[in-house]
């Protein structure tokens, strides 16, 4: 055989022998991840768990906290390359970010209450809050070194099948808990948070599994083919969403999969008691997406049947990336501005009808981070926000744990779940209503 054809024969082995690559139930022994409060869940390429017990285990202690303490629940779920190995820079980075949030939320500056404790102190009664971190860990990495490079596409695929497995039914039985707790708590009850973040494929993944919960309130809000002359739905309740907020970070995803839901909440005029439900957040200097979504449609052109010029847009570009759907720029500030976040520190009814009638659609500025509404793309109270820009804010296709973004979400989110939870409040849903 030639040297020629002997490289090839190597090459095509070592791709058919990598086939089972990291594909395993990593031991978490001596990971970062080791706090009592932290789980990592870890899912096979088929959608099933890998250690069934230790997403129950999740479920069970969270819901024992909740009866007792203010419980916030922190899901992550990493993207390409990334694995649930002790190891792993993305685990290893979320295991930091989780001490960091904990320190935040948990301490106190000279002995008095910081916004966060004293905000709790409001809503709730008590400062005291317990912080679960859910590590997602699923087979991102599935051939070594370099040659991961030629795996997108595979690992796309393996994202929305995880998206569809186990990992789903945990997720909505963890929003189970969470909207339980939510719709039963009084002011003076603890309540549960949950965030959940997915990140480039860890997106893919995170979306497949949520978006039923979202178009499911959306269908029933909302009525089929509407005549375009048709006034907006107004809706009796507020959207849920999952959670109190999903965030996607350059998400991997096609801009078709979010289209409906689009389209839906097209249909909806949203008012005030509406807190924002998703928030994407893209990078403009994110080659990744900008050069494997395009390529992706022309090779499917050769072998798919044509698309319609409509939908050829929606299967080239990523969310994020297809310019009809944004609603929001991002800029960084590059100096501290005012934060909404002040809004939080008072007792005062006044103060507190402001956080219930805040726009967090409308030009909050959060953490050094404005989102600019785009004329003509944004809603008022939409709880659908997908932002586009921030070169400082968001490195690339990666650096979700920057400390820049990730004291922006943490402040996001912050804001999201304290309007939930003073609308709640039946005292509260007595404010001055702002829009007509």
């Amino acid at each position: 055989m030639s040297r020629g054809g002997r490289a090839i024969s190597l090459s095509v082995l070592m791709v058919l022998g990598a086939c089972g690559y990291a594909h395993r139930n990593f031991d978490q022994t001596g990971g970062l991840l080791g706090h009592p409060h932290d789980f990592v869940i870890q899912v096979d390429d088929y959608g099933s768990f890998w250690d069934p017990e230790i997403p129950a285990q999740a479920l069970a202690a969270i819901a024992h906290s909740a009866r007792t303490t203010n419980t916030i629940v922190i899901v992550v779920v990493h993207g390409w390359h990334h694995s649930a190995a002790p190891d792993d820079e993305f685990a290893m980075d979320f295991a930091k970010a989780l001490q960091t949030i904990r320190n935040t939320l948990r301490s106190k500056v000279d002995g008095k209450p910081n916004p966060y404790w004293r905000a709790r102190q409001i809503v709730t009664g008590h400062g005291e809050v317990n912080i679960f971190g859910i590590y997602v860990g699923w087979r991102g990495s599935s051939l070594p070194a370099t040659l991961n490079y030629l795996t997108y596409w595979d690992r796309k695929a393996a994202a929305e099948q995880v998206g569809d497995g186990d990992l789903r039914e945990f997720l909505l039985r963890l929003h189970l808990l969470y909207r339980t707790s939510y719709r039963h708590r009084t002011p003076s009850t603890p309540y549960v948070g949950l965030a959940s973040i997915g990140h480039s494929l860890g997106a893919q993944v995170l979306f497949k599994a949520i978006a039923s919960t979202l178009e499911d309130e959306l269908i029933e809000a909302t009525q089929f083919n509407p005549h375009p002359t048709a006034p907006k739905q107004r809706l009796a309740k507020p959207l849920e969403g999952f959670g109190d907020i999903v965030i996607l970070v350059n998400p991997a995803f096609e801009a078709f999969q979010f289209e409906r839901i689009r389209h839906l909440s097209a249909q909806v005029a949203y008012d005030r008691r509406q807190p924002p439900v998703l928030l994407v957040l893209s990078a403009d200097t994110d080659v990744s997406r900008q050069v494997f979504f395009p390529a992706r449609l022309w090779i499917d052109r050769i072998f798919n049947a044509p698309l319609r010029d409509e939908q050829a847009d929606l299967w080239a570009y990523a969310l994020g990336e297809y310019q009809p759907q944004r609603t929001h720029t991002i800029t960084f500030l590059p100096e501290p501005a005012t934060s909404a976040l002040q809004f939080y520190v008072s007792d005062a009814p006044d103060r507190l009808c402001d956080v219930v009638n805040f726009d967090l659609t409308n030009r909050p500025t959060i953490s050094r981070v404005r989102l600019e509404p785009i004329a003509g793309q944004h809603n008022p109270f939409s709880p659908f926000l997908v932002a586009y820009g921030g070169k400082a804010l968001i490195q690339g296709h990666s650096g979700i744990f920057a400390r820049e973004l990730r004291t922006f979400i943490n402040d996001y989110v912050a804001m999201a779940r304290g309007k939930r939870l003073l609308l709640a409040n039946p005292a509260l849903q007595q404010c001055p209503d702002p829009t007509p």
